[in-house]
């Protein structure tokens, strides 16, 4: 159940960000290779987590929307980025686990407006 959930996902991320080779890890598919991607995307909602100094994301692009997570993005209490901004994004693919739970997302790696 898990594995088609993962492999939908990952159609989609493959349709909207661009090809992806994928291998499987686990019960999960992932991507071959750690090699950046870029694209663009609008934010719809934004949340600092952690020590404060990292912000969990929702991005969107159409009617898809995509967990990211990006460290060390928030400096001395200013968020780079804002809810309903549209960003080019820098980022990775990968699983998140979290609470016995694994969930795609986007590892933002830069993002500018």
């Amino acid at each position: 159940m898990f594995l088609h959930h993962a492999h939908r996902a990952f159609a989609n991320f493959r349709g909207i960000f661009g090809c992806f080779s994928f291998v499987h890890h686990g019960s999960i598919l992932l991507e071959k290779g750690a090699s950046s991607k870029s694209g663009v995307v609008q934010i719809i909602g934004i949340r600092a987590v952690g020590d404060g100094s990292h912000l969990k994301l929702l991005m969107g692009i159409g009617p898809d929307q995509f967990d990211a997570i990006w460290f060390g993005a928030v400096h001395d209490g200013v968020m780079p980025v804002e809810a309903g901004q549209i960003v080019h994004v820098a980022y990775e693919l990968e699983a998140n686990y979290f609470r016995d739970k694994t969930r795609l997302q986007l590892r933002i790696r830069h993002a500018a407006t």
